[in-house]
């Protein structure tokens, strides 16, 4: 475990040098977040299909993070990485999807090259879960485990605190 959380580390540092080079990313993400949120008003979703988590834990091959206001993005192409990060979606459904919480991002589960699934992530005080997405409309929310929390906190921490260093601020 130490040695994923080192390994994310490294790659957190990679990035945030990456992302200063340019933010082509965000414009496209904030369309399709803009989108996403003019239909997330449904009062709850259902929890996204055992069948459908199986098949990404079997074939995904990658995962994108794209934040919208962070300064950084990540990429995770290890398997075992991959499997830990669909650990954070909870078998437990959203009860309410609220029109106040914004998502920070979105993932995109990629199988095979193409990407698979589209999810937005919600972090923030009181709205922490994935709603997944498909033709930018909202279809499946689950909440976000614990360990989801503790590893989305420390990541945004460590990022933070890395491009403050890195960056002067």
């Amino acid at each position: 475990m130490k040695h994923h959380i080192t390994k994310l580390f490294y790659i957190l540092i990679v990035v945030c040098f990456c992302s200063a080079c340019g933010d082509s990313t965000s414009a496209k993400t904030s369309s399709s977040t803009q989108k996403t949120e003019a239909v997330a008003n449904a009062n709850s979703l259902p929890i996204i299909p055992k069948e459908l988590l199986k098949n990404l834990w079997d074939n995904c091959t990658g995962i994108d993070y794209l934040f919208h206001n962070l300064p950084f993005s990540m990429s995770q192409t290890d398997q075992s990485s991959i499997r830990t990060n669909l650990s954070y979606f909870d078998n437990k459904p959203v009860p309410q999807l609220s029109t106040t919480c914004k998502p920070i991002g979105r993932i995109f589960f990629q199988a095979k090259g193409d990407v698979a699934h589209d999810v937005d992530l919600y972090y923030s005080d009181g709205c922490k879960y994935f709603v997944l997405v498909e033709n930018e409309k909202p279809k499946y929310a689950n909440l976000m485990s614990e360990t989801g929390d503790k590893f989305f906190n420390n990541m945004i921490l460590q990022a933070m605190k890395t491009a403050k260093n890195n960056f002067g601020g």
